[in-house]
């Protein structure tokens, strides 16, 4: 997919294009690299694999037509701007897309859980762990299971084993780039981009308090100035 042209084409949202199974700003993170966008190479693989387009300019291999169907949840423009983008970018390439939105994340759940879908957009978000064992095992392939893309493969089942026992954050770093390494070359997913969330801290905050000290309240609201009160009043005698 052309990332690149859908960050810029996104309403309202500062993104980040990354390939990583974790997002910039956690230090797992490794910068894997992405595959650039080329609608011509991707066009002479789809070729070579048999699909040649029709009058209509969808795939074709031996009576079938290159169509399926991506899911996502109703509500969030983002979600459903890149739906639309990634639709017409596949189109591109000879792909028929149908975007069905769902009303509720329960449905999606549900259509998650008996894995009745084609392809799916979900937006993850990251815990402090680095387990990743839940979303890529051979043991939740199954329905039911939470490895939605049914990778089974007993060499990545290994390196989820060995990064969800590690206890050494140094060591757990090299077995991520190991799992990525394994596992992206695969392609149970395209990973997309990654919400900048900004924070913005006022100086006097920072000057006059310790970090460790801040409050919710404190990097919320601004204190009211302290009330200027009168001086007091001195008593004089009359002959003074």
């Amino acid at each position: 997919a052309d990332v690149a042209s859908i960050i810029a084409a996104l309403p309202g949202r500062h993104v980040l294009s990354d390939a990583s199974l974790f997002p910039p700003g956690m230090w797992l993170h490794t910068k894997a690299p992405r595959v650039a966008w080329n609608a011509q190479g991707a066009k002479r693989l789809l070729a070579d694999a048999g699909w040649l387009p029709g009058v209509d300019g969808i795939g074709r291999n031996a009576g079938r037509k290159l169509e399926f169907s991506l899911l996502l949840v109703a509500g969030d423009p983002v979600l459903a701007a890149t739906a639309r983008l990634l639709a017409a970018q596949w189109r591109e390439l000879g792909a028929g897309i149908r975007v069905e939105t769902l009303a509720s994340p329960d449905l999606l759940s549900g259509r998650l859980a008996s894995r009745e879908f084609d392809a799916v957009m979900l937006e993850q978000r990251f815990e402090v762990s680095w387990d990743q064992f839940p979303w890529w095992h051979s043991s939740q392939a199954k329905p039911g299971g939470t490895n939605f893309a049914g990778i089974e493969d007993p060499q990545t089942d290994l390196l989820l084993e060995a990064l969800a026992s590690e206890f050494e954050p140094a060591a757990a770093a090299e077995r991520v780039r190991q799992l990525e390494g394994r596992l992206l070359p695969l392609q149970p997913m395209l990973p997309l981009f990654h919400l900048v969330e900004h924070a913005a801290v006022s100086a006097r905050l920072a000057v006059n308090k310790p970090r460790a000290s801040w409050t919710l309240r404190d990097l919320a609201f601004n204190p009211r100035a302290a009330a200027r009160t009168a001086p007091a009043l001195q008593l004089k005698l009359r002959d003074e």
